[in-house]
């Protein structure tokens, strides 16, 4: 009996052993040879969640999804009120765009341990994929209430400000994350949106001249760009822009739409309807309104 008794601790103490060392492996980021400890302490110990937990970690971080889920799903089985289990499967399925199994698992998580704090801004981002705005804009308020110097969190708030067109709200969210200093170039041009919406368009012009420094090839910009110029009247810089958006975009009906109206502003009929024909020939159904009332 008592060789039995120390067999039994020699085999725990050994897993833990191996748990340690491919701990300190990831730790240090070398996630393969950390998944061949965490492998051993599983062989040493079958039912140590801990050890699975530990090897899908190291398995996400070298892009195997799929064996980091497997391995997270089974320290689940092994304990299903694992709450870290739980977390890190929903991350993996929010980094694969499984936006409501990564809101599933982390509704799990808010139910096992209420005062978690770590889950609001993801599933709030999640819920605003799913075009859930309502629950979406629930999430990250509590996100801002808990971590209320999180650039992210307020960018994130912004853009579901936006998608319900709460412009003013989302301007401020994203005036507040470029405070709080948030770089990414994306707050520049959704901030330009938020104020082109807003009718502020000498401000939408500068966020949108920031956004197109770093990625000059985005067609898309060129015309709001074009737009905000159009509404402040400056055709010749508007139609530049709406030439190079068709320029790197050429079946860009809005563009299209845009130089017809432009063509229309400074009496040019023939231009206009030219430019109003290709924007429907290429679905964009408003500019059946410029062609029934100039060019029939």
């Amino acid at each position: 009996m008592l060789a039995f008794l120390s067999a039994i601790t020699c085999f725990s103490q050994t897993s833990k052993e191996y748990l340690n060392m491919g701990l300190e492996k990831s730790y240090n980021q070398f996630y393969a040879e950390a998944i061949k400890d965490f492998n051993a302490a599983i062989a040493a110990s079958p039912d140590n969640a801990e050890a699975f937990l530990f090897r899908g970690v190291a398995k996400s971080s070298l892009e195997d999804y799929t064996g980091g889920i497997a391995d997270f799903t089974k320290a689940i089985e092994i304990n299903p009120e694992y709450t870290d289990a739980y977390y890190f499967r929903g991350s993996v399925y929010y980094a694969l765009l499984k936006f409501s199994d990564a809101i599933a698992d982390l509704d799990k998580v808010l139910a096992l341990d209420p005062s978690n704090t770590n889950i609001f801004l993801m599933r709030g981002t999640a819920k605003y994929e799913l075009q859930d705005f309502g629950g979406a804009l629930d999430d990250l308020d509590r996100e801002i209430t808990l971590h209320p110097l999180s650039p992210v969190a307020f960018f994130q708030r912004g853009l579901v400000n936006s998608s319900l067109d709460y412009l003013t709200a989302a301007l401020e969210d994203f005036n507040r994350s470029i405070e709080l200093g948030l770089t990414d170039e994306n707050v520049y041009f959704q901030r330009g949106m938020a104020e082109s919406g807003l009718e502020e368009y000498e401000a939408a012009i500068y966020d949108f001249d920031r956004y197109l420094e770093i990625h000059p090839a985005d067609a898309g910009v060129y015309m709001h760009r074009g737009h905000a110029k159009l509404m402040l009247l400056d055709f010749d810089d508007a139609m530049t822009d709406l030439d190079k958006s068709l320029e790197l975009s050429p079946d860009n009906g809005g563009a299209y739409y845009l130089k017809a109206i432009i063509s229309f502003y400074q009496n040019d009929n023939t231009g206009g309807c030219v430019y109003s024909h290709a924007a429907l020939n290429l679905g964009f159904k408003d500019a059946q309104v410029l062609i029934d009332d100039n060019c029939l």
